[in-house]
């Protein structure tokens, strides 16, 4: 799994331009992965909730509950960029954004061979 993560700086507003702190990520997953996700139906599988993005109005999304989580289906569709209000929020998001992949990827590292078995006494 190939990930790259890179920090972006926009704004939201006509008149009152409202500063945002995006913080873009994309993934390549590997074949044998690719394979995993497909042979297990994993695409829905939640890897990260999180707020809804703050150049999103709560209002209008508050009823697609798919805007507060990162899928592995996100993921494969290409790139994810999640907004906040401040950079030190996307930081700390990005952290959050790290910690979920590497349990992601010992996660299918887990699922790419069945269990064995094993006998004992207890």
């Amino acid at each position: 799994m190939k990930v790259d993560i890179a920090h972006q700086e926009s704004s939201k507003g006509l008149i009152f331009k409202k500063p945002l702190y995006g913080v873009s990520l994309s993934v390549v997953f590997s074949e044998e992965e690719q394979q995993i996700i497909k042979q297990h139906k994993l695409k829905d599988r939640i890897v990260l909730s999180r707020p809804l993005s703050a150049d999103l109005n709560y209002d209008k999304w508050a009823d697609h509950e798919d805007k507060f989580y990162l899928r592995i289906s996100t993921l494969m569709n290409g790139e994810d960029v999640y907004y906040s209000d401040a950079p030190s929020d996307a930081k700390e998001y990005e952290e959050h954004l790290v910690a979920a992949l590497r349990d992601l990827k010992e996660f299918l590292d887990e699922n790419a061979e069945v269990g064995e078995a094993r006998s004992f006494e207890l």
